[in-house]
């Protein structure tokens, strides 16, 4: 299968404001973008690296999720608490509880939003500490990671959505408040400021 390429906008393109900026260009920033576009927002992704994935793209086994829908067509009965309890202990016990619940509770209908822009993860299989098969994956077994960031990108680029590579967020703008106004950038053709209504940072990775 030939490798997607997505071409990203030149920084010249760049808008003095958005709704919303997201920092990162991974699984958790490019999902991000989707969604708040679903909501109608005008949204910029903005990446420091050439290369558009983030860690996402190394991730190679699945997305935990249990009561799911393919988990049912595959006749595996879970639930939630054991997988919170399982994800718990893998962890040390030194998961962020509140953060974890929330995980627990929304990592089915991640799978099924995926979906939505045609990542199908169908397939299923089981890791470390898991006592039933809980990794979604594609049916063709490749990578999840890449997987995901291919769709993402489609998705995105369907969306025209820019999404600014080699472009570094150096600052944090606020007003007069103290509240987050928008970010300042350094990319190739040198630095300026966008003004946003919201920012989110996407590089846990």
């Amino acid at each position: 299968m030939a490798k997607y390429v997505f071409k990203s906008s030149p920084i010249d393109l760049v808008n003095p404001s958005y709704d919303l900026v997201v920092i990162g260009a991974g699984g958790t920033g490019l999902s991000a973008a989707l969604q708040a576009h679903e909501l109608g927002a005008s949204v910029a992704v903005f990446e420091k690296n050439e290369v558009l994935g983030g860690n996402t793209s190394k991730a190679s086994s699945g997305m935990n999720a249990a009561e799911s829908l393919v988990q049912y067509r595959h006749g595996i009965i879970d639930n939630k608490a054991d997988f919170y309890q399982e994800t718990l202990k893998g962890g040390g016990e030194l998961n962020d509880k509140a953060m974890l619940s929330y995980f627990v509770d929304h990592a089915a209908l991640a799978i099924d939003w995926l979906k939505e822009y045609g990542v199908k993860l169908d397939d299923l299989t089981i890791t470390g500490g898991m006592s039933k098969k809980r990794a979604h994956r594609p049916a063709s077994m490749a990578p999840v990671g890449g997987y995901l960031i291919t769709g993402l990108l489609k998705s995105i680029e369907a969306a025209r959505i820019p999404v600014f590579n080699k472009t570094k967020v150096v600052k944090l703008l606020q007003d007069e408040n103290g509240k987050v106004s928008g970010i300042e950038i350094v990319g190739p053709d040198g630095r300026r400021q966008v003004k946003a209504k919201a920012v989110i940072l996407a590089t846990g990775g």
